[in-house]
């Protein structure tokens, strides 16, 4: 998984904690990234989800479009989205 993901071997003898280590130190750096193209400025990652208002503009736009991607992923596990091959005149995720 690791390889198909990264395009490259993971590192060896490494636990998969430390392998998730190593993928929070890369979205990190993408996250910084990203913020810099377009001018965003970008502190950090947080998310207190009893504390909404709390949370600034990045995060909070970080948070709702990862819910809507979970949300999208959990209706078309359910069978609430038609496979695109069914569902030819449909726009929707094509």
């Amino acid at each position: 998984m690791y390889t198909m993901r990264f395009k490259e071997e993971a590192p060896e003898r490494r636990s998969v904690q430390q392998l998730r280590g190593i993928e929070e130190v890369r979205v990190r750096k993408m996250y910084e990234l990203i913020a810099r193209q377009y001018n965003v400025t970008w502190r950090h990652r947080d998310y207190a989800y009893n504390e909404w208002e709390s949370g600034d503009i990045p995060n909070r736009c970080l948070s709702s479009a990862t819910a809507c991607l979970y949300g999208i992923g959990e209706a078309k596990s359910m069978g609430m989205i038609p496979d695109r091959e069914k569902s030819r005149g449909t726009f929707f995720l094509n």
